[in-house]
């Protein structure tokens, strides 16, 4: 009998385990696009973090590098810049 409560013990405790590690319910998104005047081309940069401050310095950040480095390789027409995306609930 004991046993058997040791085995049961020790799975509910691996499987509580598990699904503690693999939550990530804290975790706040943000994402930065740009769209050159043409409308032909997009770019964007997006992070996950714990605060969202930190998350959108930094995907505004990787925004405007691959922005400025598409513009410098002519890939990229003129823009407004990184804009933060709002996303949309309805």
């Amino acid at each position: 009998m004991k046993s058997l409560l040791s085995i049961t013990a020790a799975a509910l405790i691996s499987a509580a385990l598990f699904t503690a590690s693999s939550s990530t319910a804290s975790a706040a998104y943000c994402s930065y696009g740009a769209v050159d005047n043409a409308g032909h081309h997009f770019t964007e940069g997006a992070y996950h973090r714990k605060k969202k401050s930190i998350a959108c310095k930094r995907a505004r950040r990787q925004c405007n590098r691959i922005l400025e480095r598409k513009q410098r390789k002519g890939k990229f027409g003129r823009s407004v810049g990184c804009r933060e995306v709002k996303e949309v609930q309805g």
